[in-house]
């Protein structure tokens, strides 16, 4: 078999969670490999945890490759670092990775590839064609998984004839696996926008709460949000100043709620909730 893993979004502590026990889980089912499909725009797990993560995935008793795709995917900062990391490479037309910045991951876990390309990978990005030209990959394409996957080690296939074509039929089974539910509750509350969402709804939520008699549906629904928000925000790189301009801005516009019309404290709200959306993340 074939562990597939589909990794989707930021590398937070849900997701670096995952990928590590399923690479622990494929050595013990001795797999013939661990591919990660790979469509993330960074991490923002502390670098003592990306640093843990590249040394697994580098010294696992299985081979462990990374499958950057479909088209339209990218793999950056420390999910591209994650990467160079792995026994093998392979991108798919239309997806890229770069943009690493400072490499946080040892040299002696990176490919020597990888590593001589950092110039060009820290602030930049490069296609499948472009790291096949630099040796970073393998293949100068792989438009599809089953494609980066038939040429591995120990992947068997057969040659089957259809039509006038002789193509190879695999044997070997991949096994794909993704977060599951609760988890992916979680990796999802923590990505940037559902997070910010999330706490202006629940704070929305609450003043109105404040404003009507008893305890209703609004409420709970803005308590729930608001606790959500917070683990999501606890993850991220969040700027606290910003996010005290959110709470400012829920603050004025309750002021002018409770009098009934918008005034000064109107206009503060707006300000303070203008300023902390656009600054909210570093």
């Amino acid at each position: 078999r074939v562990s597939i893993l589909k990794v989707e979004g930021l590398i937070d502590p849900v997701m670096a969670s995952f990928i590590d026990r399923s690479i622990t889980e494929g050595e013990q089912a001795r797999v013939v490999a661990v591919v990660i499909q790979l469509d993330s725009p960074g991490s923002v797990i502390d670098d003592a945890a990306l640093v843990d993560l590249a040394r697994h995935i580098h010294e696992s008793t299985v081979p462990v490759a990374v499958w950057v795709g479909p088209s339209g995917s990218r793999a950056l900062g420390g999910a591209a670092q994650l990467a160079g990391a792995a026994e093998r490479i392979g991108i798919a037309p239309g997806a890229r990775i770069g943009k690493t910045g400072d490499l946080v991951v040892p040299d002696e876990l990176l490919s020597p590839a990888f590593l001589a390309a950092e110039d060009r990978l820290k602030d930049g990005t490069i296609t499948g064609a472009e790291a096949y030209k630099l040796e970073i990959t393998a293949a100068k394409d792989a438009p599809v998984i089953g494609e980066f996957l038939i040429d591995r080690p120990g992947f068997k296939t057969k040659e089957v004839k259809q039509g006038k074509r002789t193509v190879r039929q695999p044997l070997t089974t991949p096994v794909f696996s993704a977060l599951p539910v609760q988890e992916q509750l979680f990796h999802t509350v923590a990505s940037p926008a559902a997070a910010y969402l999330l706490f202006v709804i629940g704070l929305s939520l609450i003043i109105f709460e404040f404003f009507t008699a008893g305890v209703g549906v609004a409420g709970l629904v803005g308590a729930g949000s608001f606790v959500m928000s917070c683990y999501g925000l606890a993850i991220l790189p969040v700027r606290p100043w910003a996010l005290a301009l959110l709470v400012l801005a829920m603050f004025g516009f309750a002021v002018d709620v409770q009098t009934g019309v918008p005034r000064v404290w109107s206009g503060i709200g707006f300000a303070a909730l203008l300023v902390g959306s656009l600054a909210l993340y570093d």
